[in-house]
């Protein structure tokens, strides 16, 4: 289920409102361009800011627009494992593929309390799950014994997102599992093709939020063996992956959509807009891309 490049979609705003439409129409572009699976409500569409109103719409949406065509995953995330559980057993209701669970964040819990809350999690719901490690928001990474005892025990564990340039982890836990029991995807975009030749099996994207077609071709020209072709569009779309990093994510990628005329650059919370020269640097890199030209 868990291979090729997912993209982890944005979520729109307008005048501080969900905008459903921009959402359904970001989805129907994503699938035109062969987008391999959806991830919603994750940190790239501002999850924690959505309240539990919106983010069921969210839900609901990304599953109807997609209508089967991908799987859809939605991702799961409080520093309260019990939080968790009512949030995952609520997803379940409306029929995902399967969940992507972050790490604990804030309370910094042992590796142990990170094993019981995804034990708690499994143990109290029946879809696929997704492990998502990423320490640079959470402030704890997740060992890798600890996620091998996860797959080891949990029968439901079936994928890891790895955020972190760890790409030893990703060989060693594509060696001890064949693919049909578990599978590891690249959360960071600046190293996808490196842990694609690690033993990756797919990537969870932000820079597929805008350019899904050449992330899609990259990943199968790889695997295809065409390496000088995969690697010239890495190359492409090296100064991108640096460019929509360049403020706190998604506030980048937002703005990027709204320079395709896709969607509004609008944040929420604590989440300001680009400065002048962010913007100019995304733009730069856009056009390095070739991305602009060809859509905006």
């Amino acid at each position: 289920m868990f291979r090729g490049y997912f993209a982890a979609i944005v979520t729109p705003w307008k005048n501080d409102k969900l905008d459903l439409k921009a959402f359904g129409r970001h989805i129907d572009f994503l699938l035109e361009n062969k987008i391999n699976g959806i991830v919603a409500c994750g940190s790239t569409g501002e999850s924690i800011l959505l309240s539990p109103e919106e983010r069921q719409l969210e839900i609901k949406e990304a599953i109807a627009r997609v209508n089967g065509q991908v799987p859809v995953v939605i991702n799961i995330g409080s520093p309260d494992t019990r939080a968790c559980i009512r949030q995952a057993q609520e997803v379940e209701k409306y029929g995902p593929n399967a969940m992507l669970i972050t790490c604990p964040y804030y309370v910094k819990p042992s590796q142990e309390g990170i094993y019981n809350h995804f034990k708690a999690i499994h143990d109290a719901t029946h879809l696929p799950i997704v492990i998502y490690n990423v320490p640079s928001r959470t402030g704890t990474d997740i060992a890798t014994d600890i996620i091998k005892r996860m797959v080891d025990n949990l029968s439901r564990v079936k994928a890891l997102k790895e955020a972190t340039s760890n790409l030893c982890r990703i060989t060693e836990l594509a060696k001890a599992y064949p693919l049909e029991r578990f599978q590891v995807l690249c959360g960071n975009d600046d190293i996808a093709l490196a842990a694609f030749a690690m033993g990756a099996c797919g990537a969870i994207s932000v820079t597929a939020n805008i350019a899904p077609k050449e992330c899609v071709d990259m990943y199968e020209r790889f695997f295809a063996g065409n390496l000088a072709s995969a690697a010239a569009t890495r190359n492409k779309l090296a100064h991108l992956n640096q460019a929509l990093f360049v403020e706190p994510n998604p506030v980048p990628v937002k703005y990027s959509l709204s320079l395709m005329g896709r969607m509004s650059d609008e944040v929420r919370g604590s989440l300001a807009q680009l400065s002048q020269e962010s913007k100019a640097e995304v733009k730069a890199a856009m056009c390095e891309a070739g991305l602009l030209c060809k859509r905006k």
